[in-house]
């Protein structure tokens, strides 16, 4: 890989949520048309692998990965396989995250996977902004199949973006699900520039057979558990100790419930 490939790639693939369009276009207007074939790429690779949500030309919304990407056309990368209604051709637009049903289908020898109303109704009480749930066919395998809850809320004129990606393996022969991981990225910069990114692997040891939405919830309910505690001891301890470490205003700082009323990047460039 040459060296102004690297550097697209690693601009691209640190965007923040809600952020990639703001720089491709950037991007595109640095480099010229000499770099637009290797953006695309470049953004294809990000969108399959962030599981990103595209909206189709009937209202409704697909999760475009590699799991459901057409790879027989050499002509044409942009095809995906919307298995969970009517195995139907989408063809999506990389930079604008936009599809349309091409009136073709292609189930790659799959049936058609339907989603589970518990899970459909799981994700609409618990995730705010737009949401999208997919079950595709894991590459190489019968009987196992991924499972994607993506969660996408921007509020630009707030200075904050945010991303739930959880994905999760889920074997339909002994009705278990095996593993999962659970993403968050949330930016916020107003006069300032924060970025906050976590995640979480499990794996189902015991093989327990719990429905796909009783493990799904205690796995999401664990991990939103350890970030409320983490933010608690942040709180409470490492912003405490920095106390005696702040003399500048020679005030003591609430930190109590009112902690959420300094902001702190203001405050900072004000001194």
């Amino acid at each position: 890989m040459s060296e102004f490939n690297t550097v697209i790639k690693n601009i691209i693939n640190d965007a923040s949520p809600g952020e990639l369009n703001a720089i491709v276009q950037d991007l595109l207007t640095i480099t010229g048309a000499n770099g637009k074939d290797t953006i695309l790429t470049t953004v294809r690779e990000y969108n399959m692998e962030h599981g990103t949500i595209v909206h189709l030309d009937d209202g409704q919304s697909l999760i475009i990965s590699r799991h459901n990407h057409i790879e027989e056309d050499p002509e044409d990368n942009d095809k995906f396989i919307d298995y969970n209604n009517g195995n139907q051709i989408i063809k999506v637009d990389q930079f604008t995250l936009q599809g349309s049903r091409l009136g073709e289908t292609n189930s790659n020898g799959m049936d058609i996977i339907p989603i589970d109303d518990d899970l459909k109704e799981y994700v609409y009480k618990n995730f705010p902004g737009d949401h999208s749930i997919a079950i595709y066919p894991l590459n190489g395998s019968e009987s196992k199949f991924i499972i994607y809850i993506i969660s996408d809320k921007y509020n630009e004129s707030n200075f904050w973006n945010g991303e739930w990606r959880s994905q999760y393996i889920w074997d339909s022969k002994t009705n278990v699900i095996e593993e999962g991981e659970i993403n968050v990225d949330v930016h916020y910069y107003e006069e300032g520039n924060v970025r906050f990114q976590t995640q979480k692997k499990y794996i189902n040891e015991n093989n327990d057979s719990e429905s796909l939405v009783d493990t799904i919830k205690n796995w999401e309910d664990q991990f939103t558990n350890d970030l409320y505690n983490q933010f608690e001891n942040l709180n409470e301890r490492q912003f405490k100790g920095l106390r005696r470490k702040l003399p500048v205003t020679r005030s003591k700082v609430n930190w109590g419930k009112a902690i959420g009323n300094y902001r702190l990047c203001k405050e900072a460039a004000n001194r």
